[in-house]
């Protein structure tokens, strides 16, 4: 799915312009009604508070439950967010597109440092993908899967929605958590490092996964 994901987003880099004006170009972002409210969840879902707030839930609700998924879920989704925020972080500061809003054009590449100049990759879209690759790879059931991703991709189309994004940063930001999640869940799986907090009954430890 990661390869398909980056080769579509290679694919999408020629049609962005295209896409944007088929999406409005963000002229529907800021006007009331039902849409307005629910592309604004989504959106808000994306963000790094509301992912490392999912991960918090899954390994707190594990602590409290005794669920070792719950908490490996956890675990692994806070440290997967974290390399990926870095890993966006990093590509937003080399690449420097800019975002739709500003009429540039999707072939506008000047360097980081600026929210405007920071379109690529989409980090909401990463951010919700990346958790997404962490709980699916936990679950093997379809129906999860489809709700994990499903999810994901709904924050990245509002991104594109709200001008925010060009749709090729939508497609390579989902490639990344993808990657990221999925790597970062099979890592774990072999070092069995996601169960931060334990106890032998004496006292509590904190387990660093390295």
């Amino acid at each position: 799915m990661t390869l398909s994901l980056t080769g579509a987003a290679a694919g999408a880099f020629w049609l962005d312009g295209s896409l944007r004006r088929r999406s409005g170009k963000g002229e529907y972002a800021g006007r009331p009604g039902v849409f307005k409210g629910e592309h604004a969840a989504f959106d808000t879902l994306g963000t790094p508070t509301a992912q490392f707030g999912l991960a918090g839930a899954f390994y707190g609700a594990g602590w409290l439950t005794d669920s070792e998924k719950s908490r490996r879920i956890g675990g692994v989704g806070a440290a997967a967010l974290a390399i990926n925020g870095l890993a966006t972080w990093g590509l937003k500061s080399a690449a420097g597109r800019s975002r739709p809003f500003t009429d540039s054009g999707p072939g506008r590449w000047n360097g980081g440092g600026r929210d405007e100049t920071a379109s690529f990759p989409s980090g909401h879209t990463s951010m919700a993908f990346t958790m997404a690759a962490v709980v699916a790879e936990e679950y093997d059931s379809p129906a999860v899967d489809c709700l994990a991703y499903g999810l994901a991709a709904t924050v990245g189309g509002t991104r594109i929605y709200q001008d925010q994004h060009w749709a090729s940063d939508v497609v390579a930001g989902a490639a990344l958590g993808l990657l990221v999640g999925k790597g970062v869940s099979r890592w774990e799986r072999r070092a069995g490092w996601a169960r931060f907090l334990y106890t032998d009954g004496r006292g509590l430890y904190l387990r660093v996964p390295f």
